[in-house]
């Protein structure tokens, strides 16, 4: 009997304890939890921001090699219509050396575009 009565004895004293100093504790992890997922979530509008903008950087990009590749089209129609009279044109053969030359470079910065690999970059 004297056993059983200082086993329950413990088992009050531990619950006791448990109930005073660790659930306190707990509760505290539970508010901090919730902190942490509020910075969470500030954070996921942080990246939905960056993707907003990355997303506006890729329009104007294709914005723009929309329109270069309707000038060379428009070019490309006029020229095929009377191929030998329009590169027997000075004019047009001085043009057309310029565009594939100079043009072509900005053709190519488009493309590759380091503007929005700068905002990928950001969001690793």
């Amino acid at each position: 009997v004297v056993q059983i009565m200082k086993y329950h004895i413990t088992l009050v004293v531990n619950v006791s304890f448990f109930f005073t100093y660790i659930c306190p504790l707990a509760e505290a992890e539970v508010y901090t939890s919730i902190a942490d997922l509020g910075q969470l979530l500030h954070t996921d509008w942080e990246v939905l921001k960056v993707l907003n903008t990355y997303l506006a950087v890729e329009e104007e990009r294709l914005r723009n090699l929309r329109w270069l590749k309707g000038q060379y089209e428009k070019l490309y129609t006029v020229a095929m219509q009377d191929e030998e009279s329009f590169l027997t044109n000075p004019v047009n053969a001085f043009l057309l050396v310029k565009r594939l030359s100079e043009d072509w470079e900005t053709a190519g910065r488009i493309i590759e575009a380091e503007t929005s690999r700068g905002n990928l970059k950001i969001m690793k």
